[in-house]
């Protein structure tokens, strides 16, 4: 999502990650690409640890091919995204310092009074917040031949696409609106057991990406 002069800018990439001790791919690809340079007058960023809406016990948006226990803590899965958004940008030479907000600041409805009181309490310049997050899936199968003998295998894909807003205290304005549109691939053998592990890996790798 965040561009910086230092780095080279990317037109398209694929990022594939392999778990060692999971019995499955990870696979992201990126739709829509964004291209944005931070203002120089940022050089920190508070984070709001919060996913977006609220989200039901075991209800992940539009997904509709996976069944979760009705006690799943959503939230806890859509960290995955401010996590790998946090991993990236707190390894950015580009800023100097990157925090988790303090969410005992934090009501329903957000005023410029409450991001102030936020980024001075962080010692940062503005405040970053996963305004929205959608995600949908579907399942692929592919069916291939070995010594006369037919196979098939499955492919789970999840779309989602996120929105980020940037609030700088000190002029009270949005400096920013990013919207992130990925699908993310995941093939072999995963089951109830490892589903929660599987789409927090997925929201992760999608946060990382949004920050590169």
């Amino acid at each position: 999502m965040f561009r910086f002069p230092t780095l080279p800018l990317l037109l398209f990439f694929l990022v594939a990650l392999m778990w060692s001790c999971l019995p499955y791919t990870t696979t992201i690809s990126v739709l829509e690409p964004a291209q944005h340079t931070l203002p120089a007058a940022v050089n920190s960023i508070s984070i709001l640890p919060v996913p977006g809406y609220y989200s039901k016990p075991g209800v992940f948006d539009s997904l509709s091919h996976v069944i979760l226990d009705p006690e799943t803590d959503i939230k806890e899965i859509k960290m995955g995204f401010l996590h790998g958004m946090y991993d990236i940008l707190s390894r950015s030479p580009r800023l100097d310092r990157v925090v988790f907000a303090d969410t005992s600041y934090y009501k329903n409805k957000l005023t410029w009074e409450d991001v102030d009181v936020i980024c001075r309490h962080d010692t940062t310049d503005a405040l970053l917040i996963l305004s929205k997050i959608v995600s949908y899936d579907a399942i692929n199968k592919y069916y291939y031949f070995d010594n006369n003998e037919s196979y098939s295998r499955r492919q789970y894909k999840m779309l989602s696409h996120s929105k980020w807003v940037l609030y700088m205290p000190e002029r009270e304005s949005v400096i920013g609106v990013y919207e992130f549109t990925d699908t993310l691939k995941v093939e072999g053998f995963f089951g109830p057991s490892n589903l929660e592990s599987v789409l927090y890996d997925a929201c992760y790798l999608s946060g990382q990406n949004c920050a590169r």
